[in-house]
């Protein structure tokens, strides 16, 4: 094979088993400080297990075009945290709502009986766990878990491909077709 600069592999762990499939990955990133590699495949999770970047073709247009983490922060729109609280909704918000830098908050049904979980939003690029921490902390609200919220590739795709498919209908409504 040489020494090609460039090595264009097509669903490379398609039928193998999970040892393989580690082994392929780990090769598949030894060759890109090397190399550039362009990794057809539709299965996400290996897409993000070693791809620095990923562009998302949908109908033969690129609708996407970035690193997974800034397609996720752009799709969100801001950062956002997820926690699960020992406390009622109505503490929780009152609580919340003395943060610096909190732009909103949503409540979720929770996974465990007795608590609240809640989508923190904050703006963009801004971490503020400290700060949730702190004024929960002084509302006497338990912290049973705290993390940032982030979409898969999988869900990153379906609302990139969807939201295009949904532009090209309006298009084809408005036109006629």
């Amino acid at each position: 094979m040489g020494d090609p600069e460039i090595l264009i592999l097509d669903e490379p762990t398609a039928g193998l088993d999970p040892k393989q499939i580690l082994e392929i990955r780990d090769l598949i990133t030894r060759l890109g400080e090397d190399h550039t590699i362009i990794l057809s495949s539709h299965i996400l999770p290996e897409v993000s297990a070693v791809c620095k970047r990923v562009l998302i073709i949908n109908h033969g247009i690129i609708v996407a075009d970035d690193t997974p983490q800034n397609l996720a922060r752009r799709l969100l729109g801001g950062s956002h945290i997820l926690l699960r609280l020992d406390a009622a909704q109505e503490t929780v918000s009152e609580a919340l709502g003395k943060v610096p830098g909190v732009l909103g908050h949503e409540f979720r049904e929770s996974q465990e009986s007795g608590t609240a979980e809640v989508v923190v939003e904050a703006a963009p690029e801004t971490d503020i766990r400290r700060e949730i921490f702190r004024a929960l902390a002084a509302a006497g609200i338990p912290i049973l878990m705290m993390r940032a919220l982030d979409m898969s590739l999988e869900e990153i795709f379906l609302q990139v491909t969807t939201k295009e498919e949904a532009n090209s209908n309006d298009s084809d409504t408005e036109t006629g077709n």
